[in-house]
């Protein structure tokens, strides 16, 4: 039989994701998956920040930052979400940035989504030391050229040392940002109407699945083994976030003859390293999936996961159709599960909100 399904939305590619959510309701269980106890380990983390520091710039140019920012549980307390606001001296835009913190199940260890209002979403492997300290190690591409980041936190007390530090394709490592964070203040919650960082401007792939920003109700069909499809009934919700650079959703809905709910929130942008669009879906049943994406020539958008997910391989393709309006109005998915043959997996129709 293959595993159980739930329905996972539009934006985060309108997949018959695996979930560990149906498959405990199904066997009798009442609740979705509680969170590992490997988040324990990031509970200190949680609450208001203040930071300030310096930015060195080529030319060895000193600019000073302040930052503010909240990290708070979300999405079942399977996710530790950290909005985070720096303001460098001499700049008008601030940089924002939104990651999800939590345990991959299926990776076996922490990891990382970030959204900036730059335009970028990664998925990030996250090292936490003994000591408490967090590394994280990211491919970046910007102006053409390709370089790694490292970002390094540390414990001084109850600070948080923040240093950044980059390896170009020739030449030594480059130390860019050292500041320190500290706990207080208001807190920040990042507002999606802010403006992209630097000007920074959507790709037209990108402007082009923007048209379908709005609500919708959303009646789909998962089918969890052959012969037994399962309804599900959502409500979605899509936004163009900084000035059209990151479009954002988030979904939520039942399962019929399920005592379960389910939400989660998808970010779409354009990934520069691969030049396509990408899709970052988190769960409030601790699910991490990343999308790829782009548009056929008839006008769908064809997008792709492949890897474990709940300890099965899974290898998925969905297509989103449009109305002339650019509005969502149905989808469909195929999917394998490590040696079945492949199946439709989900089917769903879409009716925007007036």
């Amino acid at each position: 039989m293959r595993p159980a399904c739930r329905s996972v939305p539009f934006a985060a590619a309108v997949a018959c994701a695996l979930a560990a959510a149906v498959t405990t309701a199904t066997a009798g269980a009442q609740s979705t998956p509680k969170p590992p106890a490997e988040l324990a380990r990031l509970a200190d983390r949680a609450g208001n920040w203040l930071g300030e520091g310096t930015m060195t710039e080529p030319g060895d140019v000193v600019t000073k930052w302040t930052a503010r920012g909240t990290s708070a549980w979300t999405l079942g307390d399977h996710w530790l979400r950290e909005d985070l606001e720096i303001t460098f001296e001499g700049l008008p835009t601030p940089y924002v940035q939104r990651s999800f913190l939590g345990w991959d199940r299926d990776d076996g260890g922490f990891v990382r989504v970030a959204i900036t209002n730059a335009g970028l979403a990664q998925r990030q492997r996250v090292e936490l030391g003994d000591d408490g300290s967090l590394t994280v190690i990211a491919v970046q591409r910007q102006g053409g050229i390709a370089y790694a980041e490292r970002v390094v936190q540390t414990k001084d007390g109850d600070a948080l040392v923040h240093e950044v530090d980059l390896l170009m394709p020739r030449g030594p490592s480059l130390a860019t940002a050292k500041g320190r964070l500290r706990k207080g203040g208001d807190g920040f919650a990042i507002d999606v109407a802010a403006p992209a960082f630097l000007g920074a401007k959507p790709h037209e792939a990108l402007v082009r699945l923007g048209r379908c920003a709005g609500a919708y109700d959303v009646a789909s069909t998962v089918t969890m083994a052959p012969g037994s499809p399962v309804k599900v009934q959502g409500v979605e919700a899509f936004a163009n976030a900084f000035g059209g650079v990151v479009l954002r959703g988030t979904t939520s809905g039942s399962v019929e003859g399920l005592p379960i709910r389910y939400a989660g929130e998808v970010y779409w942008t354009r990934d520069p390293l691969a030049d396509r669009l990408v899709g970052h879906y988190l769960g409030d049943g601790g699910e991490c999936m990343v999308f790829a994406a782009g548009w056929t020539q008839d006008g769908q958008l064809l997008s792709s996961f492949a890897g474990p997910f709940q300890g099965k391989w899974m290898l998925q393709r969905t297509l989103m159709q449009f109305a002339g309006d650019g509005a969502a109005v149905g989808a469909v998915s195929h999917a394998l599960f490590d040696v079945e043959a492949p199946a439709e997996t989900f089917r769903a129709v879409y009716s925007r909100r007036k």
